[in-house]
């Protein structure tokens, strides 16, 4: 999201981050064990080349799914469209020793088509950015991201989902307002926890309900397999966590 004011250097996003108020670190370890797998099964060749759509500058839940697979080989290709966050995530990266190459490019992820990437990759994430986009916008990333999978591609993807069809509380009567105020009300009372200042809870805030639209699981599934691709779903509830009814994680392949 170009210029916004949360996720520039000192924004508000980063202490959204290191409070893991989006479960980034169960985000993480589900991620780490699918990846492992669908090494071991289902990929035989080296570098690994991951796509990192939107990637902010503290790719966290990539590096993480990187260190935790330290046997492989690496390539990371990330795109942001903020040019400090693309500086940020470049000095990041150069601390992983598994990384044999990595570049971190300015541009917008729902223009994928303009990015001219010159390769495919075998594994594609996007982190806590598709819920920005609408329905027509997320089927049509899936569209373009196609030709750039190579064989036995992977996609994953960690975001906010609608909670009616989350094994929520919330009933279906909710409006999309109504919903994202019960999540603010939440957020805020976990991200107290640490002290935060509200001045930056009440940013945080705004953004959510200007910027935030997020799909139910339901949708986003149907979604993302009508643009051909097999669709599995990794829910947070299990996880002892204040948030997890809000998230998860997809798993998705091109079928062939």
């Amino acid at each position: 999201m170009k210029n916004e004011k949360v996720f520039s250097n000192g924004g508000f996003y980063q202490v959204v981050l290191t409070s893991n108020a989006l479960l980034h670190t169960e985000a993480a370890k589900i991620g780490t064990n699918i990846v492992s797998k669908w090494l071991r099964t289902q990929h035989n060749s080296e570098p690994v080349r991951i796509l990192d759509l939107a990637c902010g500058g503290t790719p966290y839940t990539v590096l993480q799914i990187i260190n935790g697979n330290d046997d492989y080989k690496f390539e990371y290709c990330g795109i942001d469209i903020n040019p400090d966050q693309v500086a940020k995530a470049s000095q990041t990266l150069e601390c992983l020793k598994n990384v044999i190459r990595f570049e971190v490019l300015e541009g917008d992820i729902w223009n994928i088509s303009a990015l001219n990437l010159d390769r495919k990759f075998d594994l594609i994430f996007v982190g806590m950015n598709l819920h920005h986009g609408s329905s027509s916008q997320i089927k049509d990333l899936f569209i373009r991201m196609i030709p750039h999978f190579a064989a036995s591609g992977l996609f994953l993807n960690h975001d906010l989902y609608k909670p009616e069809i989350c094994s929520t509380v919330l009933t279906n009567k909710l409006s999309d307002s109504d919903w994202r105020k019960i999540f603010i009300d939440e957020q805020k009372a976990y991200l107290r926890q640490y002290n935060v200042d509200e001045k930056g809870l009440a940013e945080n805030a705004v953004h959510i309900m200007k910027y935030d639209h997020p799909l139910s699981l339901t949708e986003a599934v149907a979604l993302i397999a009508n643009a051909g691709f097999t669709v599995k779903t990794h829910q947070m509830t299990a996880f002892n966590h204040l948030l997890g009814k809000y998230f998860a994680v997809i798993e998705a392949k091109l079928n062939s």
